[in-house]
């Protein structure tokens, strides 16, 4: 019936071998019987022995171990049949079972192991955890000059299909629109990017992707992108994306990339020159619509108090189209008190608000270092927008929420402007007036 020295093993052994794989080294070489006080029954326990001894006696199997712990106590530990059948060498507690290719129970039992106790989760990548993993590629046949087939290790290029919503790796995706479950969900480990234009930028920042879902009409329109991404790119349905985020993702395209910790406030001050300063800006939109603009008014880094929003929360990463992702943000702990440290760097604070007695901007001289200070918080009513003005060396007219231009001076002014690059311009600034639509900059 067997042949060669060490048979092969029926899908019942290789289970139970695993389950020996993890037994305690100290096992003595003899046959435990369930304890009186044991929580499982010696009848329902005797049921192994006939099976495994009908199985032998069948042929089925040449042989057995079988242990079985109980809170961490061996209460069933027995071997059966022949360890060597063409030699007659009867079952031994310490044999050693070839897997043949089985490798993939252990590993896999090994892996929820670890998921049980919230080590690895089952969507990340394997790269995560396994680094020789990133940047897998695929085989691609193809003739050479003489027709001789040749393999050709290619990045993947076609998206993995996702069919249904449960889907265990679409798990960074779920409940989008409950901001409270994203900060469980997200808490410091990763971030999600909204719209083709954000990931395009995402893609760009250096960030490391740790999937993109996208429809397939956003993946007609992003697949020039993703030719050597190490991350999985799924495509779903329009449906299976609602489904999974909550809400119909009318852009068809998400990314998730995993989040950096953010840098102290004395590491994005070196070698700044120009700083903006957040206090209690807690509106997803208004973050990201001052993050866009601070890129594309050179602004070098983002302060925020503790209670501003998160700069990487999905909303604000959509409306910067994705440059907060290249912005040095800071978020100081202590406050007003690290306004000091803005000081110490040799910054000059300006705090914007739309009093009418505070200083006009436009005559201001540029200081070499500025910060540019501006407050939501509520609770300033004195004067609005002004983040302690004790901490702060120049109060500046800005735009407030019925106003889109600053307070300016007077007709025909010669100002003397002091650019970010330090050269200086001189022009003539109209008088001031107020708008008469309400402000972009609420």
């Amino acid at each position: 019936m067997f042949t060669g020295r060490v048979a092969s093993l029926s899908r019942y052994v290789a289970l139970l071998a695993v389950i020996l794989l993890f037994a305690p080294n100290e096992l003595a070489a003899s046959s435990f019987g369930p304890p009186p006080n044991a929580p499982l029954s010696p009848e329902k326990l005797s049921r192994i022995d006939e099976f495994l001894n009908d199985q032998i006696a069948q042929g089925n199997i040449p042989g057995a171990i079988v242990l079985i712990q109980r809170h961490g106590k061996p209460v069933y530990f027995k071997w059966f049949g022949k360890r060597d059948v063409d030699a007659g060498i009867d079952m031994t507690p310490d044999a050693i079972f070839p897997m043949h290719s089985l490798t993939k129970t252990v590993t896999s039992f090994a892996a929820m192991m670890l998921v049980d106790r919230g080590k690895i989760k089952l969507d990340d990548p394997v790269a995560k955890y396994i680094p020789s993993f990133a940047g897998m590629k695929v085989g691609v046949e193809r003739k050479d000059e003489s027709g001789k087939a040749v393999l050709d290790l290619v990045p993947l290029r076609r998206p993995v299909t996702i069919e249904e919503p449960a889907d265990p790796r679409l798990g960074d995706y779920l409940e989008l629109a409950d901001p409270a479950a994203r900060r469980r969900r997200e808490r410091e480990e990763l971030f999600v990017v909204e719209g083709i234009t954000a990931i395009g930028r995402l893609l760009d920042s250096g960030h490391r992707v740790r999937s993109i879902l996208l429809t397939p009409q956003a993946y007609d329109r992003l697949a020039g992108r993703l030719d050597g991404l190490a991350a999985p790119v799924y495509v779903a349905p329009r449906q299976v994306l609602a489904a999974t985020v909550g809400f119909d993702l009318h852009r068809g395209a998400v990314a998730a990339a995993d989040r950096r910790p953010l840098p102290a406030m004395g590491t994005v001050l070196s070698g700044a020159r120009l700083v903006t300063v957040l206090e209690g800006l807690n509106d997803a939109e208004n973050l990201g619509a001052v993050a866009r603009s601070a890129r594309a008014l050179g602004v070098d880094a983002m302060i925020l108090d503790p209670t501003c929003i998160d700069p990487y929360y999905r909303r604000t990463i959509r409306v910067s189209m994705g440059e907060v992702l290249f912005l040095p943000v800071a978020r100081a702990v202590a406050w007003p008190d690290e306004l000091a440290v803005l000081h110490a760097a040799g910054f000059e604070t300006w705090a914007l608000t739309p009093d009418p007695d505070a200083d006009a901007l436009w005559p201001l001289a540029v200081p070499d270092r500025v910060a540019v200070l501006s407050s939501a918080n509520p609770s300033r009513t004195e004067r609005p927008g002004v983040p302690e003005t004790s901490s702060c060396t120049t109060t500046a007219g800005r735009p407030g929420a019925h106003a889109v231009v600053v307070r300016r001076p007077s007709p025909s002014t010669e100002v003397d402007r002091t650019t970010q690059s330090g050269r200086h311009t001189t022009s003539t600034v109209p008088p001031y007036e107020r708008a008469s639509r309400p402000s972009t900059y609420s």
